[in-house]
């Protein structure tokens, strides 16, 4: 296949532009990745980690005014002890439903809610037995609620572990992706540069020694030196300006033999164009048709002479006879 110098350059641009599309790509793939994890630490393990938090909040609120009715006996403080039971039971709801991709943090969640369960129910019985002035068999039950309370902190505490770990993770592989996807560009970006420097060297040297080979050799030819050969193979227009160097070193060649012989008055060289539009080889063949014609037409003349000398020759006999 035939390469011009336009169609080399175009080539060694469209490599350096692949290159850097697969930077373009890196990038984009490395930024979607911290995207990714960005929003998974945002919009989910965060939130999670808050929702357990205020699980335990409200378990520590819910057991203190428990406490704090046994004390005192107020009804509008049992009242606010049981409402924290439905805000318990829809954080919990929630927090599952966050949990559903997580079967481990949620195996611990439906454990403590199994626990909380048992815990309301002990509760009410403790808030029961205080308001019905059985104390001592009330206070028996509150041993059990603080080890019960205490039981679903530590559930909780561990679930909020966990999701904090899960959060350490995940900026962990953000940052192992960020940092797998900044070597990557700079070693795609290296290669990109050392390629482009690398097309861009061969074509210059290419296209520079062809012409300097070229234009000695024609600088020689100026100066006389037809023996100056230029040995380029390239297919492209350096290529073929050698090309017609070569033809060119040729026919001046023949033409300058071809004038030697005129010089010596051997005009049966036969120069040909090679073309129609060999302007050069058609004004040669015809200046040796021309000195051809001319040469002919001179020995014609002297034929002609010869004749008139050797009658008027003739008639001076006569004059001189006659004259006798």
């Amino acid at each position: 296949m035939r390469l011009n110098i336009r169609a080399k350059m175009i080539g060694g641009f469209l490599v350096v532009i692949a290159l850097l599309l697969v930077v373009a790509v890196i990038s984009w793939n490395g930024l979607n990745q911290l995207d990714a994890a960005a929003d998974h630490i945002v919009h989910e393990q965060l939130p999670e980690d808050q929702e357990v938090r205020d699980l335990e909040l409200q378990l520590a609120l819910q057991a203190g005014l428990y406490l704090e009715y046994g004390l005192l006996l107020e009804p509008e403080i049992l009242h606010k002890a049981q409402e924290k039971t439905e805000v318990i039971h829809e954080e919990s709801l929630q927090l599952e439903g966050q949990l559903q991709g997580e079967p481990e943090l949620l195996a611990i969640l439906v454990l403590f809610e199994e626990e909380y369960e048992e815990f309301v129910v002990e509760a009410e019985e403790f808030a029961a037995l205080m308001g019905a002035g059985e104390t001592a068999e009330g206070l028996s039950h509150i041993h059990t609620l603080i080890a019960e309370e205490e039981q679903m902190e530590a559930e909780l505490a561990e679930l909020a572990h966990l999701i904090e770990l899960g959060v350490e993770q995940s900026f962990l592989d953000a940052s192992a992706a960020h940092a797998s996807a900044v070597q990557l560009m700079i070693v795609v970006s290296v290669v990109a540069v050392i390629a482009g420097l690398a097309i861009a060297f061969l074509l210059s040297r290419s296209i520079s020694n062809g012409v300097t080979s070229v234009g000695r050799a024609i600088r020689k030819i100026a100066s006389g030196d037809l023996t100056e050969q230029v040995d380029i193979k390239s297919s492209d227009e350096i290529g073929e300006m050698a090309l017609a160097y070569g033809e060119m070193q040729i026919y001046i060649q023949e033409m300058a033999q071809a004038a030697e012989s005129i010089a010596d008055g051997d005009l049966s060289i036969e120069v040909t164009a090679k073309s129609e539009q060999d302007v050069l080889g058609n004004a040669f063949v015809g200046m040796v048709t021309n000195l051809r014609q001319l040469v002919g037409q001179v020995g014609g003349t002297a034929g002609n002479l010869a004749d008139a000398s050797s009658q008027l020759s003739t008639a001076a006999d006569q004059a001189g006879q006659a004259t006798q």
